[in-house]
């Protein structure tokens, strides 16, 4: 670049000093500060809160003149008239030491029991009347506020009224709380009540040292004094006497609305104003032009993780992640957001870089701007360096700028520049001026004279140089996107790439530790620089992001690092040793700031960080300033709460309960759960594990888990979650559940299919057995049909040829031949006759065997004079008698009949059948003389009868005495 104009130069000062100062643009610099606004168009029901409290699983409740909510973080849950609520102006709201939340509507008080809400039981005389407050005393009694009809005390199944007819101060109850000794302060609008055994005892207002009779809101501190919200600013009771802060002591407003105590022993203030936070006897104040949404605060809490919630009159909620990030931005006066560099001059006034914007100085709340009207020599800063002689050197994109005594001149080292885009300064041990520029190397000045340019042709890696630090035996280490040159005091030159184990060769930023250690910041990650090993990180171990835009350290010794994804706090304390990833994952502890925790955006820029004489950081990103009070940083050392919100399934939700049974084809499943991390919610980790599918726990940051074609069975999900600091839920959420099997697979099924199975078996069986049967007397008819039309009829016509062939024939010993041949053709066709009767599958009935019976022993018995008797009970005519049973029965009764007619000489003959139990009984009896014995001992009918009795399994008894008498008792029919 050529010099400027000579009679630029020659301007006389005072005209200098005139044109700037008239120039310099003031801005009083109201802080910003990282509150985030829920409101209606964030999803809550109403932008009016009344009240909000964090209950004891984490959720934040949120009362509004229309609705109630509940807020996870990332959704809110409405609760309406339609949910229980008496009504949807919603006032107060409690939660008691065992878990119970009320809230009190414009129409009574109402108990939340997990589903929806209901009347609290004993209270119906209030459904009518506002409920303002709600407090619980050490022994578990209520005590309600109204908005005109007093304070009611409930207790166990009674209650005591407290009103201006005995001597509270006012019915409009505005709050309620108790002191160390048990007794209860009531803020009214007329004063404070003191009550103590159940009366009225004393009443504080303006006439008796309240600084303004009505009053807000009341707190009891630690020390046993309490504090007082007025309409006047806060009235302190201690040691029975009254002190005072309102706007002379620095309170925001003096209409204040709401007390709460932070963990720290301070107090935040709700005004009408916008909000206070009194701390160690200073009062910090925050409106609209700090960000908050809206300046009329109507209640104030804090959550466990120390983050302040504000409940606002038309701006809903704003929560502000604790004080430790303050913002500057060009709402606070600067000309540009996109932060490059900074330094701090002696008078203690922080000079930030922008680019585009100038310069700005920032003191003491006043935000001063210098740009080219002022005599920079360009607006696009790339960087800004306080020098030994209290100059603040400005390095821009055309060259150099040196503020000196008020005044912004031109540089004269830039016309001897290698390359006019100054990237960083650095003044070494003997004094000498380094200078790094964008594509042309390093230029080492003494003085204003020209030392040295350090480029690749002398040694250098590369000629882009990002930054460069200074080591303890003088060494100049570079940051190139070549890698790391190292420029010793001989004038040597060394080089550490990726060849040396650096992460990689683009290098954006270095910093050397308190320690001694050298850290480069990368694209690919960072790399930590020891005398003998190179120790590298990155995503795969813990790293959030790879890109290490800058490099810093606390006091304390951490060390910080700004990335296109937020600030990265590493605790780096640990065994440099190890070189397994997943290890190191898991002892690395790495803690990300984003948007959320507090940050202006997630993106920082190349090299912008700076610590102030108080230790402070301040981070330039690509959207403002982030001035970084890490002292104020506390770890969240309790694991946020987890719960499972919802099941989802393929077709819907359903609703999580302690017994949830899905069919076989509701076997998509799906968990949705949250820890309940305010401050950093997307940096909290989540465990998960499904009994019977995962064998170990399964790590994730999504809120939402799904689980495909489960089979039939009983399952356990499990949850847990850990906060951006490292620590653990206390417990792990779970639910159980049953996926039915399908019909197929269900026991009465199976059994039901078995049976069946059994049943068409059994089925099949007897009809192949019946069906054989049937065959069987289909072949029993046919054989007994052919034997009685063939053999039969051919037996007949034998005895009949017989009987015609002896009528012609006069040889008597033909003749008796003859004769024989007929009668033994008779007797065959009549032992034919009863085996094809037998046989014939046409007579297997009873009643088939009583005819046939009857018939033979009258054809027997009656041309010998032998009345036959018959006795038949017990049978059903039409039943099915067993072939075997029937044809051996028949064949001993024929025989006995027989024999009767042949040998008895008796005149009656009983035959008598009857069927027993499972059984069955024959008996033929006459009253003849018995058998002969040498035919009862000798012959063979009465051993054929034995025999086939035997056949049967039938028993016979012959009784041979006053005639004849032949049982047969016998089972199977």
């Amino acid at each position: 670049m050529h010099n400027p104009p000579q009679k630029y130069l020659h301007f006389s000062q005072l005209i200098i000093f005139v044109i700037q100062l008239l120039a310099f643009q003031y801005n009083l610099s109201a802080q910003g500060m990282p509150f985030q606004n829920y409101s209606i168009q964030n999803g809550l029901s109403q932008s009016v809160v009344s009240d909000l409290m964090q209950d004891q699983d984490g959720y934040i409740w949120i009362a509004t003149e229309y609705g109630l909510n509940r807020f996870n973080r990332f959704e809110f849950e409405y609760y309406f008239e339609e949910n229980g609520l008496g009504n949807n102006g919603v006032l107060s709201l409690y939660q008691t030491r065992d878990g119970q939340i009320l809230v009190g509507t414009e129409s009574g008080l109402n108990l939340w029991n997990g589903q929806r809400f209901t009347r609290f039981p004993g209270t119906e005389i209030l459904n009518e009347i506002q409920v303002t407050s709600i407090f619980e005393d050490e022994e578990g009694g209520l005590w309600i506020g109204t908005s005109d009809a007093g304070l009611y005390n409930f207790f166990q199944d009674s209650f005591i009224s407290y009103n201006t007819n005995n001597g509270l101060a006012d019915n409009e109850i505005r709050n309620v709380d108790q002191m160390h000794d048990g007794q209860i302060l009531v803020a009214t609008r007329r004063g404070v009540s003191l009550i103590y055994g159940g009366n009225v005892r004393k009443t504080w207002n303006s006439t008796n040292g309240l600084s303004h009779e009505d009053a807000s809101d009341i707190l009891v501190r630690q020390d046993g004094s309490f504090w007082i919200a007025t309409r006047n600013g806060i009235s302190i009771f201690k040691n029975g006497v009254f002190s005072y802060l309102n706007t002379q002591n620095g309170l925001l407003h003096s209409s204040v609305t709401s007390f709460v105590k932070d963990g720290e022993g301070g107090v935040w203030i709700g005004t009408e104003a916008g909000l206070s936070h009194h701390s160690n006897g200073i009062f910090r104040n925050y409106t609209d032009m700090n960000g908050l949404s809206n300046n009329v605060v109507t209640t104030v809490n804090q959550d466990f993780e120390g983050n302040i919630w504000v409940g606002t009159y038309g701006g809903g909620v704003d929560m502000l992640p604790g004080e430790k990030f303050v913002h500057y931005t060009v709402q606070q006066g600067l000309l540009s957001n996109m932060i490059t560099s900074f330094t701090q001059s002696d008078d203690g006034s922080i000079w930030i870089g922008t680019y585009g914007g100038g310069v700005s100085r920032l003191n003491n709340g006043l935000v001063q701007n210098y740009t080219t009207i002022n005599g920079l020599i360009d607006n696009q800063v790339y960087t800004v360096y306080n020098t030994s002689e209290n100059d603040i050197l400005i390095g821009t994109r055309n060259g150099i700028s040196r503020y000196d005594n008020g005044v912004i001149n031109y540089d004269s080292r830039t016309s001897l520049l290698p390359d006019p885009k100054v990237r960083h300064f650095l003044e070494s041990q003997n004094g000498d001026l380094w200078i790094a520029t964008y594509g042309g190397g390093i230029a080492q000045f003494r003085g204003n004279q020209l030392i040295k340019v350090w480029n690749t042709e002398s040694g250098i890696i590369d000629n882009i140089v990002m930054r460069m630090i200074e080591r303890d035996d003088g060494s100049i280490w570079a940051a190139t996107y070549g890698g790391i040159s190292i420029i010793h005091l001989d004038g040597s030159v060394e080089s550490i790439t990726t060849s040396e184990g650096l992460i990689q060769n683009s290098v954006l930023s270095i910093f050397e530790d308190h320690d001694g250690h050298v850290w480069a910041g990368t694209f690919a990650g960072l790399s930590k620089i020891n005398e003998n090993r190179i120790v590298n990180y990155n995503t795969e171990n813990g790293l959030h992001s790879n890109v290490i835009y800058f490099i810093g350290q606390d006091n304390l010794g951490r060390i910080w690092l700004g990335t296109n994804d937020g600030l990265i706090r590493f605790e780096h304390e640990i065994d440099n040793d190890i070189d397994d990833p997943e290890r190191m994952r898991d002892i690395l502890k790495f803690k990300r700031y984003s948007l959320e925790s507090g940050l202006t955006t997630d993106e920082m820029n190349a090299n912008a960080i700076f610590q102030d004489s108080n230790g402070d950081l301040w981070l330039g990103s690509v959207l403002g300033v982030n001035h970084f009070r890490w002292q104020l940083d506390q770890d969240v050392s309790v694991g946020p709460p987890v719960h499972i919100e919802r099941i989802r399934l393929f077709d819907g939700y359903v609703q999580v309960d302690e017994s949830n049974v899905f069919k076989h084809d509701q076997n998509f499943i799906g968990f949705e759960f949250v820890g309940l991390s305010y401050s950093n919610p997307s940096e909290v980790v989540y465990e998960y594990r499904l009994s019977g599918i995962d064998q170990s726990w399964q790590r994730t940051k999504q809120r939402v888990v799904r689980y495909t074609t489960l089979p039939d069975g009983d399952f356990t999900f499990e949850v847990r979650a850990r906060n951006a600091d490292g620590y653990w839920s206390e417990s792990a959420a779970s639910i159980s559940f049953t996926i039915q099997p399908p019909v197929w697979k269900s026991w009465w099924f199976i059994l039901l299919l078995l049976s069946a199975v059994i049943i068409a078996g059994i089925f099949l069986y007897n009809y192949y057995k019946i069906s054989r049967l049937v065959d069987l007397e289909r072949i029993r008819i046919r054989i007994a049909s052919d034997l009685h039309d063939d053999v039969g009829a051919s037996l007949t016509e034998i005895a009949l040829q017989a009987d015609f062939i002896k009528a012609t024939q006069r040889d008597s010993a033909l003749t008796e031949s003859l004769q024989q041949i007929g009668d033994m053709s008779r007797r065959i066709v009549t032992t034919m006759d009863d085996f094809v009767w037998s046989i014939d599958a046409r007579n297997d009935t009873f009643g088939d065997l009583h005819d046939r019976m009857q018939d033979y022993a009258n054809n027997v018995l009656t041309p010998v004079d032998i009345e036959p008797i018959f006795h038949f009970s017990g049978f059903e005519s039409g039943k099915v008698m067993p072939l075997e049973i029937r044809q051996n029965l028949y064949l001993i009764y024929k025989e006995a009949v027989n024999n009767a007619a042949k040998h008895s000489k008796a005149t009656r003959i009983e035959i008598i059948f009857i069927r027993l139990d499972q059984g069955f009984e024959l008996i033929i009896a006459d009253n003849g003389v018995g058998m002969p014995e040498h035919i009862r001992s000798g012959g063979h009918g009465m051993k054929n009868m034995k025999l086939r009795a035997a056949r049967i399994h039938a028993q016979i008894e012959i009784e041979n005495k006053n005639g004849l008498k032949i049982s047969i008792t016998g089972k199977g029919i």
